[in-house]
């Protein structure tokens, strides 16, 4: 029998890319199985009719409406006059050919469907395998072959998750996907190619681990002795938690393949405390007294499932700050009304690790179900400014009306706060959305990358080029009014 997928789960990219089983996301190179598309609209594929029957019920839908879609004359005409038979190597240009035959696709499938795409679905139409030259898609190479002669998407032999129509087309791409560091020092000086590569290996870790796919929730054991200033050297995750990392697993360091994946899934929960410790140092500058507080406050804004999750993980915060004492984190966001440990509007003191339970060092978390600003007003005169308000990955720039009253709030009551997002993009908006709402921004803050922003990479959705993770960028940081 296959396995029973998670409902909530969302398949793999390379369920997406057609090279894993979109039910029990079994993969064609390390399990030795063969991938079969479906026979009817080609966007899933399986291992097995086993899998098959078991994800008709929730494909049923998606299936019928992208096979119509390749009939729909009009659809069709606005597909095929977007193709570009030159070849590119503007990235920019062919992203945004990619951008284009995904909102048609988009559009034609909710009106098919008389629904929203649910979050899977938007994934089958935003991962497609894409030429990495020409944007073409294994759809509209099918629609082209009634006219012209046939192109077969084929990947890279060594990263497998990019992909090109034609030989011409690869020659030209493949010095840009293999040969130049993708966009110079922002990954290391990593070629595409490179980074593809570490997401295989993630993936197939991930599945491995869990069975939703979730991240590693490591906390490491040690407490520093001394508060230590955050650098900013290369392979920044490896230098402050490998070997830490190798002490407590007893790995085999030598195996940097293995440590460096872990660290990555490792690095989802770590980039929350890490980001916050290295924000307050930015926000200090010179005045390291902060250092030496014995309680401190932080507001986690937005708060959804994810901070939940790994709640624990801001602990690492007390083991940094050997002077502190007590710490306290506000969970607040609309989305935690049906968190249950702890209930919305109580307050949970943490299991700490051996040496803070011994050296009488608590962490306490609280959750609200509100907005901020709506937290704030129920609080009145009780409310008290936190030493830090952060709102991870909080997506303002798509739901700007509910974020409006918040980010003013902050700016009036001058709260040293700081927003992250999962790409550039994101964070420029964001800040445009803060200075309009009177923000000052901190220079070192954004918009700009985050070095401490989650390592474990994911492709960014309907384009050839292009990575997101969490906390990725700031988007801003600010105290007060500009």
């Amino acid at each position: 029998m296959p396995m029973k997928r998670n409902s909530t789960t969302l398949p793999p990219l390379t369920a997406n890319f057609l090279q894993a089983c979109h039910y029990c996301y079994k993969n064609d190179i390390e399990e030795d199985v063969k991938i079969s598309k479906c026979s009817r609209c080609k966007s899933v594929g399986y291992c097995g009719e086993e899998c098959q029957k078991a994800d008709w019920k929730n494909h049923r839908g998606l299936c019928k409406a992208y096979a119509s879609l390749e009939k729909d004359a009009r659809t069709r005409w606005t597909l095929l006059s977007s193709v570009d038979d030159r070849c590119h190597t503007d990235m920019e240009l062919v992203n945004r050919l990619c951008r284009r035959f995904g909102r048609t696709e988009r559009h034609f499938l909710k009106r098919a469907l008389k629904r929203p795409l649910t979050n899977i679905e938007q994934n089958i139409v935003g991962w497609q395998r894409s030429c990495m030259a020409c944007a073409r898609t294994d759809r509209v190479i099918r629609m082209e072959s009634t006219t012209s002669p046939r192109r077969e998407l084929k990947e890279c032999p060594d990263c497998g998750l990019t992909f090109y129509c034609c030989q011409e087309h690869w020659d030209a791409v493949y010095p840009l996907h293999a040969k130049e560091p993708f966009e110079g020092t922002a990954y290391e000086g990593k070629t595409q190619c490179k980074l593809n590569q570490e997401i295989r290996v993630d993936i197939d870790f991930h599945q491995t681990m869990s069975e939703d796919g979730r991240s590693l929730g490591w906390l490491p054991k040690r407490s520093k002795p001394e508060w230590k200033p955050l650098r900013l050297p290369p392979k920044n995750w490896l230098k402050e938690f490998g070997k830490d990392f190798l002490d407590e697993y007893g790995m085999d360091g030598a195996n940097t393949i293995a440590l460096q994946g872990c660290l990555r899934s490792a690095s989802d929960a770590l980039s929350m405390p890490m980001t916050i410790l290295y924000v307050l140092q930015i926000f200090n500058g010179a005045d390291d007294s902060w250092t030496k507080k014995t309680s401190m406050t932080v507001h986690v804004l937005g708060a959804a499932r994810n901070e939940t999750l790994f709640a624990q993980m801001f602990e690492e915060i007390i083991h940094r700050l050997p002077a502190l004492k007590t710490l306290h984190v506000l969970l607040c966001g609309p989305k935690l009304n049906t968190v249950e440990n702890p209930r919305p509007g109580t307050s949970l003191t943490m299991e700490s690790c051996p040496d803070c339970t011994e050296k009488h060092r608590v962490m306490s978390v609280e959750v609200q179900a509100h907005r901020y600003h709506e937290y704030v007003e129920k609080a009145g005169r009780k409310y008290t400014k936190p030493d830090l308000a952060i709102a991870f990955n909080n997506g303002s720039i798509e739901s700007h009306e509910q974020w409006q009253d918040t980010m003013e709030l902050l700016v009036d009551e001058g709260v040293p706060s700081v927003f992250t997002s999962y790409t550039r993009d994101e964070a420029v908006g964001e800040a445009t959305l803060l200075r309009l709402a009177g923000a000052k921004l901190i220079p070192g803050l954004g918009p700009r990358r985050n070095p401490w922003a989650s390592a474990h990479l994911q492709l960014e959705p309907n384009r050839v080029t292009g990575y997101f993770s969490d906390n990725a960028w700031f988007s801003g940081g600010f105290r007060g009014r500009d």
